[in-house]
């Protein structure tokens, strides 16, 4: 990409603007790179099955940009509220994503859960994964390509079935989005 940051002559004071579109052109690169977030354990969720942010696993987005990400979720529910997650988008984006659930278990059964989705719109679907009342990593990862509105991509949780046992996504989450084009 064609560097258009301004210069300043030797002995000139520095505008603030010039400054700010220094700092525009570094975040313009960091966008292109590896970006990882990591969330917290945060308030647990119970009694209710409404899909909501995730304040920590949320980063932003370009318009008019092409995007691969990794949401890597490590929860814990239990068996009865179960946990479901969806992915929010900006406005007009096409997205399509995926996950598979991996358990841990004292004895392995082998279980994992997949599922692919195109979503229509920012939020609409969404996969569950079984609780096991223990940690489970669940990785969803897809595409997004935003059209002519920037915006953020997010993860959105709850409980499957609302439930008054805590269901939390846990400390050791994370998100990574590489930009494509």
């Amino acid at each position: 990409m064609p560097s258009t940051l301004p210069s300043v002559a030797a002995g000139t004071r520095l505008r603030a603007s010039v400054v700010q579109a220094w700092i525009d052109e570094i975040n313009a690169i960091n966008l292109d790179t590896i970006r990882v977030v990591k969330g917290s354990d945060g308030s647990p969720k119970n009694n209710s099955s409404s899909l909501s942010d995730d304040p920590a696993l949320t980063c932003s987005l370009l318009a008019n940009s092409s995007y691969e990400f990794t949401f890597n979720v490590y929860s814990s529910s239990g068996s009865t509220p179960d946990i479901k997650f969806s992915v929010a988008f900006p406005a007009g984006a096409a997205c399509t994503w995926g996950g598979q659930r991996l358990v841990s278990a004292a004895t392995p059964t082998g279980d994992i859960d997949v599922g692919v989705y195109v979503a229509p719109s920012s939020g609409v679907s969404e996969i569950a994964a079984a609780g096991t009342g223990g940690d489970q990593l669940t990785v969803i990862k897809g595409t997004v390509v935003t059209a002519a509105s920037a915006g953020s991509l997010t993860l959105r949780w709850a409980q499957n079935t609302a439930t008054v046992s805590d269901t939390y996504v846990r400390a050791r989450s994370s998100l990574v989005v590489h930009r494509v084009r």
